[in-house]
């Protein structure tokens, strides 16, 4: 069985498994499995503050520990992740295949580098809370959809609107 559908979703966000349940069933329906890329994204800030720390460490002769702070971040996503993909793995009833990558790097390469390692899947199905007004991971959706080869099906998210009684 080949892989077939990608599933994109935020790793540190709640609602990650948001929309696999379609995935799972779309995959069902093109007789394959799915691979789910578990996206961290960094911002800027963060990342500079991490530098500057091991930066520090590094000034005052510690360079050991410099490289130890900066591996903890990817202690810290490989262990959540872990976890993910267990909720996931643990939601589904059939036997379906289910590989799983991560990333904290550009989104728009991560999700090339997937479809260039497995050239068989057939659609990209992005995570609703991927999807912010016209932005996807931070890039216009166009612009996604013009730099990979495969269909990309956006969700969104069901609003709840109360309605007063009276």
């Amino acid at each position: 069985m080949k892989i077939r559908v990608l599933f994109v979703t935020k790793g540190k966000d709640e609602e990650f498994s948001e929309g696999f349940k379609y995935a799972v069933e779309l995959a069902k329906l093109l007789r394959g499995g799915i691979m789910v890329l578990l996206y961290y994204d960094r911002d800027y800030f963060s990342k500079f503050e991490d530098e500057m720390v091991a930066v520090s460490f590094a000034e005052v002769g510690e360079p050991e520990l410099a490289k130890e702070y900066l591996k903890e971040y990817e202690k810290y996503i490989k262990a959540d992740a872990m976890k993910k993909i267990n909720i996931l793995k643990g939601s589904v009833e059939e036997e379906i295949i289910i590989d799983f990558r991560v990333s904290n790097g550009k989104f728009t390469t991560a999700i090339k580098d997937i479809l260039e390692d497995y050239p068989f899947i057939d659609i990209v199905i992005l995570n609703p809370s991927l999807t912010t007004k016209e932005r996807i991971g931070g890039i216009k959706i166009k612009q996604l959809i013009n730099r990979i080869s495969r269909p990309v099906v956006t969700m969104s998210k069901l609003v709840k609107i109360g309605l007063k009684q009276g």
